[in-house]
């Protein structure tokens, strides 16, 4: 059965807000895109003036900064050794740098929106405009495109054992082999746009949110349909649980709804006072967090996961976008249109959580 925790029951007990540990400046533009390192040891920011920043996360100072502008950051992502870094932007150029120096190392032609590497970091995805590639790092050579979409693709990921690729665009969603490059099954079903998708931790399923306010998860192997899971308004982002049984969705309709993934119940619905956007549960499987779309709304929100209990109300002085937590799951990171990235630390709001130090 599931437990709704009432907008006006969190604000009875919400803690007092806390103070963020460092603020990252963007120089002057809005910040789109957060990505840390599997390392833990930097965290990239990517700017809607193209700007993208490496920050040390122990003294929090800039290290270093990309040799050119990129145009607006679409996506940011680490290579699996934290060696490397991608970047997708409207300069109609998909890139992989040096974390260490910044020196480009691979470009693929086209206004990218998503990029990501392969569990292994041997190869890459990127999009243009309505097929998606993969390519062989070591050569730079194309491996195969991935073709059929009718609109802009918008993500093309790796399932965890590197073995398949979800593209989506518009309604459409497909599944790729990438031994032998062959579409394998299509992700069926879908009324409304796919505005975030994601494998869930074992490879088994894939989850998308949907424009028409529902959350979808399908069989990888086949594309069958396991569950239709519904909000009241857009289903907006989506997070797995580490251990995959539980799915956390942010919706419209100004809700965070957890679902069992195996039943497809909805285990919580955490209520809210307006529209929520990106959500993301901690690598620790212990916290969840969103944050608020509409501006002057401004805040994120942290929750325990299993019982919904409202941790702490994280403010920012404008709209935020991004939000990712760092490897081990003790920083959380939120891209902020008032030109500065927001570092907490979620051991400040309750120390008791599941073992932190």
């Amino acid at each position: 059965m599931k437990k709704i925790i009432a907008a006006e029951e969190m604000a009875f007990t919400s803690p007092q807000r806390p103070v963020p540990i460092a603020m990252l400046p963007s120089l002057s533009d809005s910040v789109y895109q957060v990505a840390w390192a599997p390392d833990g040891a930097t965290l990239a920011t990517g700017s809607r003036n193209g700007r993208t920043a490496f920050w040390d996360t122990t003294s929090w100072n800039e290290r270093l900064a990309l040799s050119q502008p990129t145009g607006i950051m679409f996506c940011l992502a680490f290579s699996p050794d934290s060696q490397k870094i991608a970047t997708a932007s409207h300069d109609k150029l998909s890139r992989v740098w040096s974390a260490a120096s910044g020196n480009p190392q691979f470009e693929s032609p086209g206004p990218g929106r998503h990029v990501e590497f392969s569990p292994d970091g041997a190869q890459l995805t990127t999009t243009r405009t309505k097929k998606a590639y993969l390519w062989n790092l070591a050569s730079g050579q194309l491996i195969f495109e991935m073709a059929g979409h009718t609109s802009t693709v918008d993500f093309a990921i790796f399932s965890p054992d590197g073995q398949q690729i979800a593209t989506t665009s518009g309604k459409i969603g497909f599944l790729w082999s990438v031994a032998t490059g062959e579409q394998v099954a299509s992700l069926q079903d879908c009324r409304g746009s796919i505005h975030d998708v994601a494998y869930s931790p074992s490879g088994e399923w894939i989850a998308a949110a949907c424009h028409d306010s529902v959350l979808r998860i399908w069989d990888t192997r086949n594309g069958v349909l396991k569950h239709e899971l519904h909000h009241e308004d857009h289903a907006f982002s989506l997070s797995f649980s580490p251990d995959g049984s539980r799915i956390a969705s942010s919706s419209f309709d100004k809700t965070v709804r957890i679902w069992d993934t195996i039943t497809g119940d909805c285990v919580l619905i955490l209520e809210h006072p307006d529209k929520m956007g990106s959500v993301a549960i901690s690598p620790k499987g212990d916290i969840v967090i969103a944050n608020e779309l509409a501006y002057p709304n401004n805040s994120a929100w942290v929750w325990e996961l299993s019982s919904g209990r409202l941790l702490a109300v994280l403010p920012h002085a404008h709209t935020t976008s991004d939000v990712i937590f760092s490897p081990d799951g003790r920083l959380a990171a939120i891209g902020c249109h008032d030109d500065f990235t927001y570092i907490w630390d979620m051991f400040q709001f309750d120390g008791s959580l599941n073992g932190y130090p």
